[in-house]
C-alpha cells in the first residue's frame, strides 16, 4: 500500500531525522535523570504546567517541540492502523526496531501526561491513547527484537553455540 511506503519513507527522511534525533536526546537525559517525565508531560495536556521542560534548541525547534512532532507522527499512524489503510505486518516489518528506541519515553510521557491530566480533572489527550497503541499495534517491544545470539568475533574468547 502507498500510504505504508509513505510513513515509512516520512519516518526515515532527513527532515524526520531531526525529531528522532531530538526525541533520543531528551530520551537519554529522561534515562540518565536529568529531565522527569513529569517535567515533560506538563506540556502535552491543557492548560498543562507552565514550568514544562521544553530543552535544548535543535535545528528551529526545542526538545518539546521535536517530541511534540514525533508524538503527532504515531497519532498519525495510529489512525490509519484503525482505518486499516495501512499492511499492518509491513509497516511493522519495517518501522518496530527503529521505535522501540523511542517507545519507552513516548509511554513513559504518555502515561505521566494522563496522570497529570485525571488529577487537574481535565480531558486526557486523545494522543495518549494512540501512542500506546500504536507501540503495541506494531509489536514495538524488546522481546520483539531479533537476536542473533552471543557475538563471535574472531579471535576474541566468546565462541558461538
Amino acid at each position: 500500500m502507498a500510504l505504508t511506503q509513505a510513513l515509512v519513507e516520512e519516518f526515515l527522511s532527513a527532515s524526520f531525522m531531526e525529531h528522532r534525533v531530538s526525541v533520543s536526546k531528551t530520551r537519554r537525559k529522561l534515562e540518565d535523570g536529568t529531565v522527569t517525565a513529569a517535567a515533560l508531560a506538563g506540556g502535552f495536556w491543557y492548560p498543562g504546567d507552565a514550568d514544562y521542560y521544553a530543552g535544548e534548541t535543535f535545528g528551529l525547534l526545542n526538545e518539546h517541540q521535536h517530541l511534540g512532532v514525533f508524538l503527532e507522527f504515531l497519532v498519525r499512524v495510529d489512525r490509519v492502523l484503525a482505518r486499516k489503510v495501512v499492511d499492518q505486518p509491513d509497516l511493522a516489518a519495517s518501522l518496530s526496531d527503529k521505535l522501540i528506541w523511542y517507545r519507552d519515553l513516548s509511554t513513559a510521557v504518555a502515561e505521566e501526561t494522563a496522570r497529570q491530566a485525571t488529577a487537574a480533572g481535565v480531558p486526557v489527550p486523545q494522543w495518549v491513547g494512540a501512542a500506546t497503541r500504536v507501540f503495541r499495534q506494531l509489536n514495538v517491544s524488546h522481546q520483539g527484537a531479533i537476536s542473533a545470539g552471543p557475538l563471535s568475533l574472531p579471535g576474541s574468547a566468546q565462541t558461538a553455540q
